[in-house]
């Protein structure tokens, strides 16, 4: 995968640190490549002390075409009231069909 090579630092940026591979490589056999980035940066906004329902939390966004995976929508905040909008925006939201 060309984000474990050491010269590439898209994720390394993304997070804030490089040593999100050292972790990657102790939990490769049990978790997703996409899982594991989405709970790191997680685990690295919780530093900082934003709060996120967790991964179970987050919206998965899929292609229409082939149902695969885009990207993760999730979000943080630091009071208690951003998780609530965020839980009653997702109330009423349908799962995405389409980009156009």
């Amino acid at each position: 995968m060309i984000y474990l090579d050491p010269s590439s630092d898209v994720v390394d940026l993304f997070v804030g640190t490089p040593s999100w591979r050292e972790e990657w490589r102790k939990k490769q056999k049990t978790v997703t490549f996409d899982t594991f980035i989405a709970s790191f940066f997680s685990s690295r906004m919780s530093h900082l002390n934003y709060t996120h329902g967790g991964l179970e939390d987050s919206l998965l966004v899929r292609s229409s075409e082939k149902n695969l995976p885009l990207y993760r929508l999730g979000f943080y905040s630091r009071h208690a009231l951003g998780g609530r909008f965020w839980k009653e925006a997702r109330k009423y939201s349908d799962p995405q069909l389409g980009l156009l």
